[in-house]
């Protein structure tokens, strides 16, 4: 877990704070919009009316991020910002205290894979995270596994083939090797 900024977070925690929401969309490594301004930069801004991430636990974690967005950000070309050729979210959650400092925590991180209009003067986006594009690339291809490497070290490789920008944490309880 990323340690909190200040030494207030679990403080705050157990009384009354405001909430603290940031959502981000990316093109690449270009930062194309924002809920609030990212290190001072204040790239193009919009709304989130409201919003949800959905975690399932199954065989596997996944997270779903569906919000909704005043329909004037309904992207009506390809390269709109909200369109979902591309384009990713990544979101954070967490506390803004009375002096305006910030102690934030991302939540999601995933490409936009649909946006509708709802009919009521919003539209409804819906982003799966990166563990989706796992399992979209259903591995097509026979992989030979390299003999003697750590099964987590395999599994890694595996993934960064599919999604060349994945990150791992450490891992502490398989130290199997591949036979």
């Amino acid at each position: 877990m990323i340690p909190p900024k200040t030494s207030w977070y679990r403080q705050a925690l157990g009384t009354a704070h405001k909430a603290y929401v940031r959502v981000e969309v990316w093109r690449d490594v270009a930062l194309l919009a924002s809920t609030a301004p990212v290190y001072g930069y204040a790239p193009r801004e919009f709304q989130v009316v409201d919003g949800s991430v959905r975690c399932a636990l199954s065989s596997r974690v996944t997270r779903t991020m569906t919000c909704t967005v005043p329909e004037e950000f309904y992207p009506l070309l390809e390269t709109d910002f909200l369109a979902p050729y591309g384009n990713h979210i990544h979101a954070y959650r967490g506390i803004e205290y009375g002096d305006g400092t910030v102690d934030e925590f991302p939540i999601f991180k995933g490409p936009i894979r649909s946006i509708s209009p709802n009919g009521d003067g919003r539209a409804t986006l819906r982003a799966e995270d990166l563990a989706g594009l796992v399992v979209g690339a259903s591995f097509p291809n026979p992989q030979v596994a390299q003999v003697g490497d750590l099964v987590t070290d395999e599994f890694e490789r595996l993934v960064l083939d599919a999604v060349p920008t994945a990150e791992f944490g450490t891992h502490t309880t398989l130290a199997d090797l591949v036979p």
